[in-house]
């Protein structure tokens, strides 16, 4: 789907933020090291697969940025767009936020740097925290 590529584009350009796109092997590289970590076999959306312990928490009562001491925090972003290779981006989840916040919704993983954990959203208004992210019971 080219058209969540679009709405991030026009995102990045009018909220003027350092959300940057991957070129296509390095977010090939990122996106497979995530899905091999997170996520088992070949799921259309990774939440229906996701590997290890996770968290559900509503994604109407925490915003993206609510889940994490420092919203500052560099990581990435991969949208489920059901194409072959997944766009990746690079920046800030409080950038993130806003970028997904002036899109219409898609589902997404937000992935830390190191892997260490992932933040993957479905189309149910939950968040999946995977690894080390937890967020204290609703």
């Amino acid at each position: 789907m080219r058209e969540i590529r679009d709405w991030i584009s026009a995102a990045q350009r009018d909220l003027r933020i350092g959300v940057v796109e991957m070129s296509r092997d390095s977010a090939t590289e990122v996106a497979s090291k995530a899905k091999d970590r997170f996520v088992s076999g070949d799921p259309t959306s990774w939440w229906m697969a996701l590997r290890g312990e996770y968290q559900r928490v509503n994604s109407k009562l925490f915003s993206l940025s609510m889940l994490f001491p420092n919203p500052a925090t560099n990581a990435y972003l991969i949208p489920n767009t059901e194409e072959e290779e997944l766009p990746v981006y690079e920046g800030s989840i409080e950038d993130f936020e806003k970028v997904l916040n002036d899109c219409p919704f898609f589902e997404y993983c937000v992935v830390a740097t190191d892997n260490s954990w992932a933040v993957v959203e479905s189309d149910h208004n939950e968040y999946f925290l995977c690894g080390t992210i937890r967020v204290p019971v609703e």
